[in-house]
């Protein structure tokens, strides 16, 4: 069951929506009837499996995006679950599914609440990163902005986790069986996303990709350019991400124009799929500031496009760290953050190092082949339950 955001297909930019169309085509792939229910769009769509799309109503333009947290979010998205959920209702009676899989709160919800009209197994995904707060900072603003995601939990079958930090999270603040909810990582695709002859420049170019929020934290890093430059001059830092909070974004913008730094920093906005693997082949360096994460794709990518990763010692992060040397600094600590790049930016044999170690990582542990033989695994113990 797709998110109703936009329709799953290989341009989708959306983090949940590349889990879908990754995990089904993999599935495809290894001999596994797939069908998608998601938004209508006019889109390219994929024929690796099958497509069964929503046409939602003209004032609910697919097109355009909705900010979450927002009436009209609220409204398009109970609207596409009990769409969705009628449409597999039909189908169901006809096709005889085996199993179905959500991985998005609103869909989740809707399906469980029909659970018993299905009479078929239900294993949930969770991507939401406020579970590894810890409960003061979780607070009574998050418990009801997780409230959906709370009656999946207690009602699906099976419990997905991206990260054992997300796990550990919500069994903290769940009364939740431990046996029902497990850890599968996210995977990355290797064909797009995967290392090209960087060019011989005398410039070092720093990424940043996560949507523009405080959340994301990019005016950590912004903050510390101005120290940074004055030893290094021939870098470039670019932040690449939806644009979340515009309040946010004008202060960013004010800072870097008072500090005199636009020649160091290129704040691009949003792309598509298909526009990131050149701008990673462009980095050397791949940073992230975030204050909190399930598992994500942006860094999976990064690592599989053969990139140095410095990132913020949240526990999401450090499930990247299995045969991978990550250069790691402490959230509430800036000046951290800048003594740590200073000393990579001057070091071009640790950032080849760092670079190797990412790619090695990336091919062993996280391939949509081994997350989809993950999932095969929960899917037949349901099935043959």
């Amino acid at each position: 069951m797709g998110t109703g955001n936009i329709p799953v297909s290989k341009d989708s930019s959306r983090a949940v929506e590349l889990v879908i169309f990754n995990l089904s085509k993999q599935l495809s792939e290894l001999g596994h009837d797939v069908t998608v229910i998601d938004l209508f769009s006019d889109v390219e769509l994929d024929n690796s499996f099958e497509y069964k799309l929503v046409k939602m109503p003209k004032f609910l333009d697919y097109r355009v995006v909705t900010m979450p947290q927002t009436p009209k979010h609220f409204f398009k998205k109970v609207i596409f679950s009990l769409k969705a959920v009628s449409l597999l209702l039909k189908l169901n009676s006809k096709e005889k599914y085996d199993i179905i899989h959500v991985q998005n709160q609103y869909i989740g919800f809707f399906v469980l609440l029909f659970k018993k009209l299905l009479n078929l197994p239900v294993v949930y995904t969770s991507h939401i990163p406020f579970w590894v707060l810890n409960k003061q900072e979780f607070g009574k603003k998050l418990y009801f902005k997780t409230l959906l995601e709370r009656t999946c939990f207690k009602l699906a079958d099976k419990v997905i986790c991206v990260g054992n930090s997300q796990k550990e999270g919500i069994l903290e603040k769940i009364s939740l069986k431990k046996e029902k909810i497990v850890t599968i990582e996210n995977g990355v695709d290797l064909i797009k996303f995967h290392p090209s002859k960087k060019q011989n420049k005398k410039q070092i170019t720093l990424i940043s990709v996560a949507r523009l929020s405080r959340v994301k934290n990019q005016f950590m890093l912004i903050k510390i350019i101005p120290d940074i430059i004055k030893e290094n001059k021939k870098i470039k830092f670019i932040f690449i991400g939806q644009i979340e909070d515009e309040q946010y974004l004008e202060e960013i913008k004010n800072f870097i124009k008072e500090k005199k730094i636009e020649k160091y920093v290129d704040i691009v906005g949003p792309l598509s799929i298909t526009e990131l693997p050149n701008y990673y082949n462009q980095s050397e360096v791949f940073i992230s500031t975030s204050t909190a994460e399930g598992l994500p794709l942006t860094v999976l990518e990064a690592m599989a496009s053969k990139c140095a990763l410095v990132l913020s010692d949240i526990g999401p992060h450090k499930e990247f760290q299995k045969e991978n040397e990550i250069i790691f600094f402490k959230l509430d600590d800036s000046q951290d953050l800048a003594k740590k790049i200073d000393n990579l930016l001057g070091n071009s044999k640790k950032i080849e190092k760092l670079r190797n170690s990412s790619l090695k990582t990336a091919r062993k542990y996280f391939s949509w082949n081994v997350v989809a033989s993950k999932n095969l695994e929960i899917y037949k113990k349901l099935v043959n339950q």
